[in-house]
């Protein structure tokens, strides 16, 4: 990979978001991040390697509240989920318990899903 001399604002929205990851993980005194779809319009490669940093600086102590539709990654990385419905908390849980909830299903799939 070559290295990009242009300027932040130039990047695409995957290159920001990795970007902005990146930052974070340079700061060894951060011990809370928060990623709002950092997965989005990355490159599948890159993809697997931020969630591999991801898990290895979690096991290092370092925690991390993830927005995210992918649900792939949801499930690898977050024991616990917390799903939003208009600001609202509407389920916790697992991925799994959550999936199953009539209410969640409705939202994100319609109403004719449940």
């Amino acid at each position: 990979m070559r290295a990009a001399s242009g300027l932040a604002k130039t990047l695409s929205g995957g290159q920001r978001a990795l970007l902005q990851a990146a930052v974070g993980f340079m700061n060894p005194s951060l011990k809370c991040y928060v990623l709002d779809e950092p997965f989005a319009g990355i490159n599948p490669v890159i993809k697997d390697m931020l969630v591999g940093l991801i898990e290895r600086e979690n096991g290092a102590g370092r925690a991390f509240l993830i927005v995210s539709h992918e649900m792939e990654i949801v499930r690898r990385l977050c024991p616990h989920v917390t799903v939003l419905i208009q600001g609202g908390v509407a389920a916790e849980g697992t991925l799994e318990e959550v999936a199953r909830r009539p209410e969640v299903i409705a939202a994100y799939l319609g109403g004719a899903a449940a």
